[in-house]
């Protein structure tokens, strides 16, 4: 059984939350507080496996509880309540980056018609399953091994033209890790698919940008591709790459959802396989799910590089897990290690040294 703390002012809500998982053969609610303060004091208390919070609260409000319960205790999985707003959305993403492992819209509680608590079951259980799948008797995709690895050795005839990178669950922490530490000089473009609803994915953008060496910002449709670039997908909205005249382009499209999601991983490297052939290198951080395993085994087949985050590092690793299931990728690490590979690649101020890419040399 999963211990769970239920942080939120309104009685309501933390009645709603707790009559959702009473029952369940996985999770218990161990604890619940009015706000940010009596939550801190429960949480160090209790020691709970998964935290629920909201946002705005009397006393402390969800931020303030994120930033100095993580600095006591990295443990605990937090999932925060955000409102579909611009304020929303900034203050969830200051969650994300501050240490929260997930978020789920309480809009969207409102519009489901016919029972809430079936409602808030629904949207809440499978949240809190992603994090605990291996452990609760989940069919995981694969048992990852206990250390750093390669599956396959590098193509040695690419001349890589693009970085693509997915990611879901835990996605903005690390995107955060990964490109501040990418060179001011870096070649290539870099495009990625994040999981994200409307709004969010702009916040993302600005905060990644004020910490990165390289220009960081939201997708725009029709915009010219430019090296030293990356582009995030906008919420709600596929990414894909084409080429116009000799110019690559970007293209935004509200098509059906793929692997139950929009953006997708699978559209993005399949469009920019298409146009960039194999040489490309794609990543693929922390997520729930597996969007971007079939891509990923495409271009692994055609002859372009594949790495993937290693379980130990990854929030959830249902993403990189399907990856490794299938045999498609050339390395697993962590991701200053992935990034050290980006910058050999693509840096021409990259260290010369190979000391971080010993356990996942190509």
């Amino acid at each position: 059984m999963k211990r769970v703390l239920i942080i939120d002012d309104s009685v309501t809500f933390r009645s709603g939350i707790s009559q959702a998982l009473q029952g369940h053969p996985n999770f218990e609610v161990v604890g619940k507080a009015k706000d940010g303060a009596d939550g801190l004091k429960k949480a160090l208390e209790l020691k709970p496996d998964v935290i629920t919070c909201d946002l705005e609260m009397p006393v402390k409000d969800g931020l303030s509880f994120i930033r100095e319960y993580r600095a006591q205790d990295k443990e605990a999985r937090i999932i925060v309540f955000s409102s579909r707003s611009q304020r929303g959305a900034q203050i969830t993403m200051d969650c994300l980056l501050a240490g929260a492992d997930d978020f789920l819209d309480k809009t969207s509680l409102s519009e489901q018609s016919g029972d809430s608590i079936q409602a808030m079951r629904d949207l809440l259980i499978p949240r809190l399953e992603q994090f605990f799948k291996a452990n609760i008797g989940a069919s995981s995709t694969a048992a990852a091994p206990t250390q750093n690895t390669r599956a396959q050795a590098t193509p040695k005839a690419i001349h890589p033209q693009a970085l693509l990178i997915g990611s879901s669950t835990g996605g903005p922490e690390a995107l955060k890790t990964f490109l501040p530490q990418l060179k001011s000089d870096f070649k290539v473009p870099i495009l990625i698919a994040q999981h994200m609803p409307a709004l969010f994915t702009a916040e993302l953008a600005k905060y990644l940008n004020k910490y990165s060496q390289i220009e960081v910002k939201e997708a725009e449709d029709h915009e010219t591709v430019r090296p030293g670039v990356a582009y995030i997908a906008p919420g709600d909205w596929h990414l894909e790459v084409i080429e116009i005249a000799g110019f690559k382009k970007l293209r935004l499209n509200q098509n059906e959802k793929v692997n139950y999601v929009r953006p997708a991983v699978d559209v993005l490297f399949d469009s920019a396989s298409n146009v960039y052939k194999n040489q490309l290198v794609g990543m693929i951080f922390t997520g729930m799910g597996s969007d971007g395993a079939n891509s990923c085994e495409s271009l692994f087949n055609q002859g372009a590089e594949v790495h993937i985050q290693d379980r130990e590092t990854s929030v959830v690793w249902g993403m990189p897990g399907a990856v490794f299931a299938k045999s498609a990728y050339h390395s697993m690490g962590t991701l200053d290690q992935m990034a050290e590979i980006a910058n050999q690649h693509f840096s021409g101020s990259a260290a010369k040294s190979n000391s971080t890419l010993k356990k996942v040399s190509l």
